[in-house]
């Protein structure tokens, strides 16, 4: 089985840029530097993201150069509003949005591979696939604080862990 490299992608806030490299951060971080340097925008609005699923970064590149054709017509059509397509996702695209989508919980997601089943229903904040952000930070003290209340001690430890381990997670 072959390794597949990540693939690394800059955007800019102000302008829709991509610069595309394999196993070479430096690259992306250059293509930054020149952009800046450039005047395309400040450096402070790149945002760089680490792709390593290739599936993902496929179809991100594959809408991206839809939406970016899109802009391109709009511009020449001078006052016309651009729309995307339905179909500009692909169905790879949909089927990663539905794994999402099932994968989402009240309070984070599950990062359970696919092709392992999970018998449980309600132990999702004790389990070691379970991530959250901070996003759901009052929603997870909302459940802790209720568990207190109730009095149930095992239930109101998970969501303390849960939210030690959030608030050890650097930002």
């Amino acid at each position: 089985m072959s390794r597949v490299d990540p693939v690394f992608v800059v955007t800019s806030g102000c302008r829709w840029g991509k610069y595309v490299t394999e196993a070479y951060p430096d690259q992306a971080a250059k293509f930054a530097d020149q952009a800046a340097s450039l005047g395309y925008c400040r450096q402070e609005t790149h945002r760089m993201w680490r792709i390593a699923d290739r599936t993902v970064a496929e179809e991100y590149f594959a809408v991206t150069e839809k939406v970016e054709a899109l802009y391109e017509q709009a511009a020449h059509a001078h006052g016309q509003h651009a729309v995307l397509p339905a179909d500009a996702a692909g169905q790879n695209m949909r089927v990663l949005r539905n794994e999402t989508v099932k994968r989402l919980l009240g309070n984070g997601y599950c990062g359970r591979p696919r092709e392992l089943d999970c018998q449980y229903e309600t132990i999702c904040e004790s389990c070691t696939m379970f991530f959250t952000t901070i996003a759901h930070r009052d929603t997870i003290q909302a459940q802790r604080d209720d568990a207190a209340e109730q009095g149930h001690d095992r239930r109101r430890d998970v969501y303390d862990a849960v939210l030690t381990k959030l608030d050890d997670t650097p930002a």
